[in-house]
C-alpha cells in the first residue's frame, strides 16, 4: 500500500467519524434549552455576576462525533467550585423538570464537575465553575489545530486510536494529554511554532497575566498567576508561523506523521526517556527518576500524565501502533 492509499484510509476513518449536522443541531439546541433553563433559577447565592461559557473538543477543533459539552460559569469574583455546584444541583433538583437529568456529581477532583443530560437531545454536558484556562487552553488548541489541516488530522486519529486501545480513560492517559503528545512531537521533529513564544509579543507592555483561584480536590484553595499570552488565529504573525510551518509538513503525509509520533514515544524512542517534561510552551528539566512527565501549557501545578506513572506499563504499544499504522491502518481505530 502507497503512502497516499495509507491517507485515503486515514481520511475515511475521519470521515466517518465526523459529527453529524443533525448532531451539532442537537448540541446547539441543547445548549439554547440549557442557557434558558437555567436562567429560571435562583442558584447564585454568591452575589457574583455569571456568564456562560462552552469550552473543551466541540470548540478547539479536535472534536468527534462523540464529542460531549464543556460548559463553564464564569464569575466576576472568586467561588468555592464544590459549593456553587452543589448549590446548583440543589436547585435544579427543586424543580419539577424531566429535561436535565443529573448523573454525577465529581466533587473530589482536581476540577470539579456536574454531570447531566440532556434528555430530550442526548446530549452529555460536563459542567463546572470559572475553569478559565479551560476555555483559554480551548482557543490555544484551535490556534494549533489550524496550523494546518494535518495537525488537526492527525490529533483526532490519535482520540480514537487511543480509545480503541483502551489506554484513553479515567485511569489513564486522557484526550487531553495525547494531544499535547501530539502536538510536542510536531514542535520536537516538524518545526511547529510554539505560539506561546514570548519573543512573539508585540510590546513589553502588553499585559497578558491573569490571576487564578480555585479549590483543590475539596483539601486547599490554590492562586496563581499565568501568562496566558499566545500567537491567535488571525492573527498577522500566525499567519507568517503558518506558512513556515506548512512549508516543512507539507512534504510529508499523514501516515508518516503518525509513523513517526509512535515511534517517538516508544520504548526505543525519545519521548518519554528525555530529560525535559512533555511541553508545547516552556522547557522544564523533569524530577530524577521521573519517566512520565507533561508541563500544562499555562497551568503549572498540572501534569496531564502524572496518573498514568502507575497506570500504564506497555510502551511497546506505541512501537506496534507505527507498525501497524503503515500495514493495516484501518485495524487501529
Amino acid at each position: 500500500m502507497t503512502s497516499k492509499d495509507q491517507d485515503k484510509v486515514l481520511l475515511e476513518i475521519l470521515k466517518q467519524n465526523e459529527m453529524t449536522d443533525d448532531k451539532k443541531k442537537k448540541f446547539q439546541n441543547s445548549l439554547k434549552s440549557l442557557v434558558h433553563f437555567l436562567k429560571q433559577l435562583d442558584y447564585d447565592p454568591f452575589n457574583a455576576e455569571i456568564k456562560y461559557c462552552i469550552f473543551g473538543s466541540q470548540l478547539n477543533g479536535f472534536g468527534t462525533k462523540e464529542s460531549d459539552v464543556d460548559f463553564t460559569f464564569l464569575t466576576n469574583s472568586y467561588v468555592d467550585e464544590r459549593i456553587a455546584l452543589k448549590y446548583l444541583r440543589q436547585e435544579i433538583e427543586a424543580v419539577d423538570q424531566n429535561k436535565f437529568k443529573i448523573n454525577e456529581l465529581v466533587e473530589f477532583a482536581r476540577i470539579a464537575v456536574m454531570k447531566i443530560q440532556d434528555q430530550t437531545n442526548k446530549i452529555e454536558i460536563d459542567m463546572c465553575f470559572n475553569n478559565l484556562l479551560g476555555v483559554i487552553n480551548t482557543k490555544l488548541l484551535n490556534a494549533y489545530a489550524n496550523l494546518n489541516e494535518k495537525v488537526q488530522q492527525g490529533g483526532i486519529l490519535l482520540k480514537l486510536w487511543g480509545k480503541k486501545q483502551g489506554i484513553i480513560n479515567k485511569n489513564c492517559f486522557s484526550s487531553y494529554a495525547i494531544l499535547i503528545m501530539w502536538l510536542h512531537f510536531l514542535q520536537q521533529k516538524y518545526q511547529m511554532p510554539n505560539l506561546q513564544d514570548k519573543q512573539y509579543k508585540t510590546s513589553k507592555s502588553q499585559t497578558t497575566t491573569i490571576m487564578i483561584k480555585r479549590n483543590i480536590e475539596g483539601k486547599r484553595e490554590s492562586s496563581f498567576e499565568v501568562d496566558v499570552f499566545f500567537v491567535y488565529h488571525g492573527d498577522k504573525l500566525y499567519k507568517q508561523l503558518k506558512d513556515q510551518f506548512d512549508k516543512v509538513i507539507s512534504q510529508v503525509s499523514l501516515t508518516i506523521l503518525l509513523r513517526d509520533f509512535f515511534n517517538y514515544y516508544s520504548d526505543q524512542g525519545e519521548g518519554f526517556t528525555q530529560k525535559y517534561k512533555i511541553s508545547i510552551n516552556e522547557k522544564q528539566l523533569k524530577e530524577e527518576g521521573e519517566k512520565y512527565s507533561m508541563s500544562d501549557p499555562f497551568d503549572k501545578e498540572h501534569d496531564p500524565i502524572k496518573k498514568i506513572r502507575n497506570n500504564f506499563k506497555d510502551q511497546k504499544l506505541f512501537h506496534q501502533a507505527g507498525i501497524n499504522i503503515q500495514n493495516s491502518p484501518q485495524s487501529m481505530f
